[in-house]
């Protein structure tokens, strides 16, 4: 980190080189390309999910032995439209054929993006901060709510960190930072 020639040097280079600028703009317009639809698609499937969430909560407060398959089920119901962003993201990304860094820089937010969700998903489903019926743990109300913001808040900052230094490595990077940036996390 203490070498600013060298840090300072490339971001310089990376905003003179034309081929860097325009390696930028590829990545962010695949960015664009790839997540814009498939939050849509997350959203649309978010909402088209509410009617059966709210089915499953009636049918909650009963025994641990009912909460359990219904744990499931609220994950399950969660996880069904991550997996349409999945699907349409990384389908959009193979239909665009981006050139090998540009891809596998998008693979590495969207692979992020998706185990993130995926997590915080689990978590949701496993301490039900808003559903007490359906909460497969016995917790109460307040620890259930201190528990998933705490728990997404260590998803995000172990699963996005993981994949910040392996896409800082395709961009070319200074060995200073990357170093700089593992010994950080």
């Amino acid at each position: 980190l203490l070498d600013v020639r060298g840090m300072s040097g490339w971001f310089i280079d990376q905003v003179r080189n034309q081929e860097r600028r325009a390696l930028w703009g590829s990545v962010a317009l695949h960015l664009l390309a790839t997540l814009a639809p498939g939050l849509i698609i997350l959203w649309l499937g978010r909402q088209a999910a509410v009617p059966l969430l709210r089915g499953l909560e009636r049918r909650g407060n009963g025994s641990w032995l009912l909460r359990l398959p219904l744990a499931i089920g609220h994950f399950l119901l969660q996880a069904l439209p991550i997996a349409a962003f999945a699907v349409a993201s990384y389908g959009i990304l193979a239909v665009l054929a981006p050139s090998s860094t540009v891809q596998l820089l998008t693979l590495a937010v969207l692979s992020a993006m998706v185990v993130a969700m995926t997590l915080a998903g689990f978590a949701r489903a496993l301490f039900a901060p808003l559903t007490p019926g359906l909460r497969p743990v016995p917790l109460t109300d307040d620890s259930a709510a201190y528990l998933w913001v705490w728990s997404r808040r260590m998803i995000d900052l172990l699963v996005f960190p993981y994949f910040i230094p392996q896409a800082a490595l395709l961009l070319g990077v200074p060995p200073a930072f990357y170093s700089f940036l593992t010994r950080l996390i």
